[in-house]
Protein backbone atom coordinates (compact mmCIF):
# COMPACT_ATOMS: atom_id res chain seq x y z
CA UNK A 1 0.00 0.00 0.00
CA UNK A 2 1.36 3.41 -0.92
CA UNK A 3 2.15 5.71 2.02
CA UNK A 4 -0.46 8.31 1.02
CA UNK A 5 -3.13 5.62 0.69
CA UNK A 6 -2.16 4.21 4.10
CA UNK A 7 -2.46 7.62 5.73
CA UNK A 8 -5.84 8.23 4.08
CA UNK A 9 -7.09 4.80 5.16
CA UNK A 10 -5.87 5.39 8.72
CA UNK A 11 -7.56 8.80 8.98
CA UNK A 12 -10.91 7.61 7.61
CA UNK A 13 -10.84 4.45 9.73
CA UNK A 14 -10.02 6.49 12.84
CA UNK A 15 -12.86 8.90 12.10
CA UNK A 16 -15.27 6.00 11.63
CA UNK A 17 -14.18 4.37 14.89
CA UNK A 18 -14.58 7.64 16.79
CA UNK A 19 -18.01 8.26 15.27
CA UNK A 20 -19.22 4.73 16.02
CA UNK A 21 -17.85 4.91 19.57
CA UNK A 22 -19.58 8.22 20.17
CA UNK A 23 -22.87 6.85 18.83
CA UNK A 24 -22.56 3.71 20.95
CA UNK A 25 -21.80 5.87 24.00
CA UNK A 26 -24.87 7.97 23.32
CA UNK A 27 -26.97 4.81 23.03
CA UNK A 28 -25.54 3.54 26.32
CA UNK A 29 -26.52 6.80 28.04
CA UNK A 30 -30.05 6.46 26.67
CA UNK A 31 -30.15 2.99 28.27
CA UNK A 32 -29.01 4.53 31.58
CA UNK A 33 -25.53 3.05 31.39
CA UNK A 34 -22.21 4.87 31.66
CA UNK A 35 -20.97 6.40 28.40
CA UNK A 36 -17.85 4.23 28.40
CA UNK A 37 -19.97 1.05 28.39
CA UNK A 38 -20.96 1.89 24.82
CA UNK A 39 -17.63 3.27 23.69
CA UNK A 40 -15.44 0.36 24.70
CA UNK A 41 -17.23 -2.44 22.83
CA UNK A 42 -17.56 -0.29 19.71
CA UNK A 43 -13.88 0.62 19.70
CA UNK A 44 -12.75 -2.92 20.40
CA UNK A 45 -15.01 -4.38 17.72
CA UNK A 46 -14.13 -1.88 15.01
CA UNK A 47 -10.50 -1.07 15.77
CA UNK A 48 -8.69 -4.19 14.58
CA UNK A 49 -11.06 -4.88 11.72
CA UNK A 50 -10.76 -1.39 10.22
CA UNK A 51 -7.15 -0.59 10.98
CA UNK A 52 -5.62 -4.00 10.46
CA UNK A 53 -2.04 -4.82 11.25
CA UNK A 54 -0.57 -3.39 8.02
CA UNK A 55 -1.85 0.12 8.58
CA UNK A 56 -1.45 0.23 12.34
CA UNK A 57 2.15 -0.96 12.47
CA UNK A 58 3.35 -1.09 8.87
CA UNK A 59 5.46 -3.74 7.21
CA UNK A 60 8.78 -2.19 8.26
CA UNK A 61 7.78 -2.05 11.91
CA UNK A 62 6.67 -5.67 11.83
CA UNK A 63 10.01 -6.89 10.46
CA UNK A 64 12.02 -4.53 12.67
CA UNK A 65 10.55 -6.16 15.77
CA UNK A 66 12.29 -9.43 14.95
CA UNK A 67 15.73 -8.00 14.07
CA UNK A 68 16.88 -7.60 17.68
CA UNK A 69 18.76 -10.92 17.69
Amino acid sequence: MRPDAAVTHFLFASALILTASHAAGWLARRLKQPYIVGQLPAGIALGPSLLGSDVASGPRARTARWRWR
